[in-house]
């Protein structure tokens, strides 16, 4: 009986020591898997961290190369506008030095007046009337009848069959251009535009500041010529 007591202590003692051991082997394993586990996070981690790297610098490069290619072509186009402004100004030099004495480099006081009209007769009557007041220097008419294009409350017009004049005059007889046109037509809204002539012929323009004198300052200055005159 003794001897069963101790074979049973035994076996008991024996399954605690195998039992300690495979919970020491469950948890070595455990610690292991959790230790491998622990390096793999770092390891991604640390990948992650790379990776990000990467395509911060990847980002800053294609920026910064973005910011280059923006410079070179302001560069481009400042040596592109500098070499257009020294060929421009070596144009105005060999031009100058060959037209000086004729074309002139300020204020030419001077404007082409375009404007259109319905028919041929019109366009004769506004010119012989600016004309007769030496409103304008010279006038030119399109023969050919033009189409204006416009809209009116939304919808598209075509007018067939208007004449167009072009006319220069002087600085100082542009409102005097508007009213004896306004007269003329007897209506406000016709389409005349002015456009400022930049440079030209100063001979040119001599010549259409005195052929648009006031008809008043033009007799004056006629009768002074005649009063001038010696008797034989």
């Amino acid at each position: 009986m003794e001897r069963l007591k101790k074979q049973q202590e035994a076996a008991q003692a024996q399954f605690e020591k195998d039992k300690a051991a495979a919970e020491d082997r469950v948890k070595a394993k455990q610690e292991l898997l959790a230790e491998r586990a622990k390096k793999n996070a770092e390891r991604l981690a640390e990948l992650a961290k790379k990776q990000e790297e990467r395509q911060k610098a990847a980002s800053e490069a294609a920026i910064k190369a973005h910011e280059l290619a923006v410079e070179a072509r302001k560069l481009q186009q400042l040596n592109q506008a500098a070499d257009h402004k020294r060929r421009l100004e070596a144009r105005r030099a060999q031009f100058s030095s060959e037209f000086g004495h004729v074309w002139i480099s300020g204020p030419t006081n001077a404007y082409m007046a375009h404007l259109t009209v319905q028919d041929q007769k019109t366009a004769d009557h506004v010119i012989e009337n600016l004309f007769f007041e030496n409103v304008i220097a010279d006038a030119r008419t399109f023969k050919e009848p033009v189409s204006r294009h416009f809209l009116k409350h939304g919808h598209q017009i075509v007018e067939d069959g208007e004449h167009k004049i072009i006319m220069v005059t002087s600085d100082d007889r542009s409102q005097d251009l508007v009213k004896t046109i306004g007269n003329v037509l007897n209506y406000e809204k016709f389409d005349l535009v002015y456009v400022p002539i930049s440079t030209g012929n100063k001979n040119y323009f001599e010549w259409v500041s005195n052929q648009t004198i006031k008809r008043s300052a033009a007799q004056s200055a006629l009768q002074n010529s005649d009063a001038e005159v010696p008797d034989d």
